[in-house]
């Protein structure tokens, strides 16, 4: 197996250093961690995230915590329940690999109260599994012909989650290739052309980010104990990527630059409560509106070029339940025009129904768009759009956008980041703590020990 994929990532993972990081990676880390633990604090305010708290608090018992929540359960559900929250309004960082930080963070969270490490160390197994995550998502992406037909996103996030446990619990080198090989035995199936598109509502799973995080504790968990795993589960023929239904796998991308190039660097925060390909749409109609001092009054129609999936899955109108409302641009455009502020509050059942809000959802045509298509199968997964908005008038006002807002190309400020972060923060643990975990955060690498998030990402 020497010089194996596999191994090489072991040795990464097991020889990595809080020293060798750059300090734009720490300092983003910080952010993305911060952002995600916001995200969390507004799934709690959910249905799904109720849902899920009360379904499994009543099955699980240990001394792990909850995102935002007073319940203590066992390591691998509190894993589960914390990136099903951060995950819940659709409104956490993505990347190549999809909502990696849901996986981590709930992962990371979870493991904190058996394992006392320093800021330093928690933040990089932090970084440490976003680039392996990252490079496993991207190695085996599909063609655009086998992603029309299944692909999915916490099938590769299930390696991020292990690579972070196995850093954290700093596991040997034996140790963590066997919770490699356990964790992808473990990885959910690639579900993404499954999500109810047919059969509406559509599944609270969507992004799958959940199992990832408990199968990366338990993985972690028996290899430190010698149970043992497939040594080389990322290679050759038959490797992961096969087993996750792709057609193709570039293993340069597995092991090229680790340790010098950083995918956390080209991760993006989302400024929307909802699926990461409705926001260039939504950064358009923002701008338009705002730049000619239009309402949603003002507007007869607006035409949106993008992705084909939009045309074909996106379209929804009046939603059933909040994942369909993460889905439909009609309802997301709606949102936008009324100024409704994004978060736990797009979310509102009485929305879903809404006579002014349906009247401006009739209005939105979504039409294919090859070239955007083309972008999206051959550039890292860039999303783009073009929007035409016609007023009743006649008046026709054209905009259109390479990407969304949130993205290296289009960044965010972090102020605009920590407001986001306060907004859903506050309502759940109270002003003092809200602010009090956010400066924790941000100084993370200077404590010697991160005990204190237990108590800090708590309810008040």
């Amino acid at each position: 197996m020497s010089g194996s994929a596999t191994e090489t990532i072991a040795d990464y993972i097991t020889g990595a250093s809080f020293l060798d990081l750059p300090d734009e990676v720490v300092r983003k880390a910080k952010f993305w961690l911060l952002d995600s633990l916001g995200c969390g604090f507004g799934g709690v305010q959910s249905v799904l995230g109720q849902t899920a708290i009360r379904a499994l608090t009543e099955i699980s018992s240990g001394n792990a915590g909850v995102l935002g929540c007073n319940e203590k359960v066992s390591v691998g559900t509190s894993a589960f329940l914390n990136a099903m929250l951060i995950n819940a309004l659709d409104y956490d960082d993505c990347s190549v690999a999809g909502h990696l930080s849901s996986t981590l963070v709930g992962t990371l969270l979870a493991m904190n109260k058996q394992t006392d490490v320093s800021g330093r160390h928690f933040l990089l197994s932090y970084v440490t599994g976003y680039e392996i995550g990252s490079r496993v998502a991207k190695a085996g992406w599909p063609t655009a012909e086998r992603f029309a037909e299944v692909w999915g996103l916490g099938t590769n996030q299930t390696f991020g989650a292990v690579a972070a446990a196995a850093k954290l619990r700093e596991l040997n080198k034996s140790q963590t290739l066997n919770a490699l090989g356990i964790a992808g035995a473990g990885a959910p199936v690639p579900s993404g052309q499954k999500w109810g598109w047919d059969n509406r509502p559509l599944t609270w799973i969507k992004d799958a980010v959940a199992m990832p995080a408990q199968t990366g504790v338990v993985s972690a968990t028996l290899a430190e104990a010698g149970f043992l795993g497939c040594r080389d589960i990322l290679d050759g023929p038959q490797g992961f990527w096969r087993m996750a239904a792709s057609d193709r796998c570039d293993f340069d991308v597995l092991t090229r630059g680790l340790g010098s190039d950083y995918f956390i660097m080209d991760a993006s925060i989302k400024t929307w409560s909802c699926c990461w390909f409705i926001h260039p749409t939504l950064d358009i109609v923002k701008s338009i509106v705002q730049d000619n001092g239009l309402t949603h009054q003002d507007i007869a129609q607006i035409d949106v070029w993008s992705l084909t999936d939009l045309s074909e899955m996106f379209t929804a109108i009046e939603p059933e339940e909040l994942v369909d409302a993460q889905f439909s641009l009609p309802y997301c455009v709606a949102l936008v025009l009324l100024g409704i502020e994004p978060g736990p509050g797009w979310f509102n059942r009485d929305l879903f129904h809404d006579e002014t809000v349906l009247s401006i959802g009739s209005r939105v045509k979504i039409h294919p768009d090859s070239t955007c298509d083309d972008i999206f199968h051959n550039e890292d997964r860039r999303i783009s759009a073009r929007v035409v908005v016609t007023t009743g008038s006649g008046a026709g006002f054209e905009g259109s956008a390479p990407a969304p807002r949130g993205t290296p190309m289009l960044p965010v400020s972090e102020h605009e980041i920590t407001e986001k972060y306060l907004a859903m923060a506050v309502p759940v643990t109270g002003a003092e703590k809200a602010r009090a975990l956010k400066e924790f955060v941000l100084a993370l690498e200077t404590y010697d020990s991160v005990a204190a998030l237990s108590e800090l990402t708590a309810a008040h």
